[in-house]
Parts: structure tokens; sequence; C-alpha cells
């Protein structure tokens, strides 16, 4: 849709500017504060926003395609994988090992096929919406609007909504109910 096509035009943005403006090429990690070129030495990096960085930055790369996504995510990874930042917060690694997870595996990859004004269509995509797997790619393809950003799947046409549940660059077979997709998801997993 349309505000789903703004909102990652915002994301994007949201990521250039990141990328321009708190990371170094000499150093791995996002800063919290914007890198000033005239002053060499240390910059404040939290663990935190790397480890929120590193998930939202991959994720947002698999619905955008961009490799300048990615960049940023692996560069926050490898700030969190640094010896001496990872033997600081041996007690807190939870957020780590879910963007090693992320980082290392595609999202669930889930195509709603049909009409954006076809009722079945935003049903499905209600319902995969509210599925508990929260590592998702998510995404409605009505082909009268055109391609999706990151085009890697060639979706059918069908004479009704359907679900999909892609991996690469093939998806299963369509769930044309709710139950339907359930019982896919839940192969998934």
């Amino acid at each position: 849709t349309r505000r789903s096509s703004d909102l990652l035009k915002r994301a994007d943005s949201a990521a250039d500017f990141i990328a321009s403006h708190f990371m170094s090429a000499d150093a791995p990690g996002i800063a919290t504060t914007a890198i000033d070129p005239k002053i060499s030495g240390n910059r404040p990096i939290e663990f935190d926003e790397n480890v929120a960085a590193a998930r939202w930055a991959n994720l947002l790369h698999q619905f955008s395609g961009r490799t300048s996504d990615i960049a940023i995510a692996q560069s926050a990874m490898r700030y969190l994988a640094t010896p001496q930042i990872e033997s600081r917060h041996l007690g807190s690694p939870g957020g780590v090992l879910l963007a090693d997870r992320e980082l290392s595996a595609p999202a669930i990859h889930i195509a709603i096929v049909g009409k954006k004004s076809d009722a079945t269509a935003g049903q499905l995509y209600a319902a995969a919406l509210a599925m508990p797997n929260t590592y998702k790619r998510l995404e409605g393809y009505d082909a009268t609007e055109g391609p999706l950003p990151n085009s890697d799947v060639q979706y059918p046409t069908l004479e009704r909504a359907a679900a999909f549940i892609c991996t690469g660059t093939s998806c299963s077979r369509p769930s044309f109910t709710i139950e339907a997709l359930a019982r896919q998801l839940s192969r998934t997993n």
C-alpha cells in the first residue's frame, strides 16, 4: 500500500542518516552522538542501542533489499562481538543472541497476495500480523500496485486472496484461510 511504501521510505531515510552521522569506517558500532570528523578518539557507544540497531537494520534490509541497511546491522554486531564489550555484558546476552540469530537467517516471509480491497486479503494480513513470531517479514502484494521494494519472489496471479510463506526465491502452497495459514506457519517453526 501507499502507507507501507511511505513508511519504508522513512525507514530508509533514517538508515541513511544513521549511516552518515553515527557510523565510522574506522571502528565498529553505532555511536550515540553524531560523529565529528574534526575530533578523533573515543566516541560514546551504547550496548543496548547497538543491539536495537543491529536487529532493526537487519529487518529493514529484508524489506528493502538495500546493502547499506545490512551494513549498519553488521557494524553494530561487530561492536557487540568485540571481546571487551562481550565480557562486560555477560549477564545480559539475550539481545545479542537474538541479533546474532536474526542476522544469520532470513525472517519468516509471509506474503498476502490479493487486492487491498479484498476482505479475505485483509483478514489474512491481520491474522499473520497477530501470529506470535516477531521476526517476520509480512507483506501485502497487490499486483495492480506494482512490484514490492525487495522483489525477490514472483507471486502467482490468483482468482482469490491467499497467503504464502516464502524462503529464498520460492513459496509454499497458497493458504486461502486463516486456519490453513496457521497450519503452514506451524510447520516452518
